[in-house]
């Protein structure tokens, strides 16, 4: 039997009070699973869209709707995405234009979307180093004309790979597993530092920061408390100027938790 799932955007804050929100709008998109979502300007004009991931069967769908005041536009932009993990919003070719990257399930291929404008999408492919990948995402540590990726493996471990024009370039690889990462600049330094939550070599838990400096330099590695393997949340919590940081998964006892590092 086919599915049908309705994805619910609350778009309208209600005026008679604050945090309390009410159903503008829906769309209804099909598949088994809806696996991502957000906000995102992939064209021209000044609307953003709501990209998401739809999972059918041993595949993927990727859609795009714009919500109008009565009424929504839903365009698919791909299908057979044969991806486990989230895409990554990038430019890939520098044409100002957000394109999409998804690691390639069991592969080290890199499956990409290529923005042609008017929410048209041709698919391509690369490869960034030569392990099977389980998640891609481009990260910003240096400064400069060249870019960083992270790789989760598909063993568990990851990798850093800069690009400068067509080589990728290893610089920094690991054998911790991790469940998830993200790349912050936490100290102000004006590099983006590494944030990584997932199970050492004996399998505990661990929450850790990899403080960076210019050319990919490890200033510093911070372990940090109530030791979480879980997803990564990043935002100032408390309105004073710096990042904080929300984890939410099992503790060392292996019990659901959460902990905000202020």
């Amino acid at each position: 039997m086919r599915k049908i799932f309705l994805t619910l955007l609350l778009l309208n804050i209600a005026l008679t009070s604050f945090g309390q929100f009410t159903k503008k709008n829906s769309a209804k998109l099909s598949g088994d699973e809806i696996t991502f979502v957000t906000w995102a300007n992939i064209d021209s004009d000044t609307l953003p869209e709501a990209i998401t991931l739809i999972k059918k069967g041993n595949f993927s769908r990727l859609y795009a709707t714009k919500f109008f005041n009565i009424q929504t536009d839903t365009t698919l932009l791909a299908d057979s995405i044969a991806s486990t993990s989230p895409p990554t919003l990038l430019d890939w070719d520098g044409d100002h234009l957000l394109d999409f990257a998804f690691a390639t399930s069991g592969t080290q291929n890199t499956l990409l979307l290529i923005n042609k404008g008017n929410l048209s999408f041709i698919k391509s492919k690369t490869s960034i180093g030569s392990e099977s990948i389980s998640k891609i995402e481009l990260a910003n540590l240096t400064n400069d004309e060249t870019r960083q990726f992270i790789l989760q493996k598909s063993s568990g471990g990851w990798s850093v790979f800069t690009q400068k024009e067509n080589n990728f370039k290893l610089v920094i690889d690991s054998t911790l597993s991790i469940t998830d990462f993200k790349s912050v600049d936490l100290d102000g330094n004006g590099y983006n530092d590494l944030v990584l939550s997932g199970e050492d070599l004996n399998g505990k838990p661990y929450f850790k920061i990899y403080e960076l400096m210019d050319s990919l330099k490890i200033l510093r590695t911070i372990n940090l408390p109530d030791t979480i393997n879980g997803t990564i949340s990043i935002a100032d919590l408390n309105d004073d100027g710096f990042f904080d940081l929300i984890v939410a998964g099992k503790n060392k006892l292996g019990k659901n938790h959460h902990s905000q590092l202020l």
